[in-house]
């Protein structure tokens, strides 16, 4: 799926919460984060004049250990959640909440605790398929979305 196809819809909702220190296996060097990602994303689907579909997409990302910095944080965040297809204006408007939550637990703990800072991110945002003209020439040479890669049929499948 082509997440450069989707135009993002609506608000864009970040929530953080910092879950406490989590003793590592082996001892770390220093204070780690470990983020845990949920991300939720609607899908509308406009069929014509035939109204708009919804398709909820749920990802969870396996967690992400991260040195606090929150300038290479940053880069580690957005590439993970770029897999997950989490298109770049989402991207960009949860930066912000991210790194604040990283101050935030960074507040609430001791950084000399050589542990993991769990954090959760729960990120929801909606978007709608977006092909405009290229879509439809597209589709009219191709036959195949560019966004999905389905098939579209064709008035030669009738035959």
């Amino acid at each position: 799926m082509a997440t450069e196809n989707w135009q993002v819809v609506g608000d864009v909702h970040c929530k953080t919460e910092y879950l406490g220190l989590v003793q590592p296996e082996k001892e770390l060097p220093n204070t780690k984060f470990l983020m845990d990602f949920k991300v939720k994303m609607r899908r509308l689907r406009s069929d014509d004049m035939e109204g708009d579909e919804e398709i909820i997409e749920e990802r969870n990302l396996r967690s992400i250990e991260l040195e606090y910095n929150p300038q290479s944080m940053w880069v580690s965040i957005s590439r993970e959640l770029q897999e997950l297809q989490v298109p770049s204006q989402v991207r960009t408007a949860v930066e912000d909440p991210i790194l604040k939550g990283t101050i935030e637990a960074r507040r609430e703990s001791s950084y000399y605790a050589r542990k993991y800072w769990h954090m959760e991110v729960e990120i929801d945002f909606c978007v709608r398929d977006d092909y405009g003209s290229f879509g439809t020439e597209w589709l009219q040479k191709s036959g195949v979305c560019p966004s999905c890669k389905f098939r579209m049929p064709t008035d030669d499948d009738d035959e």
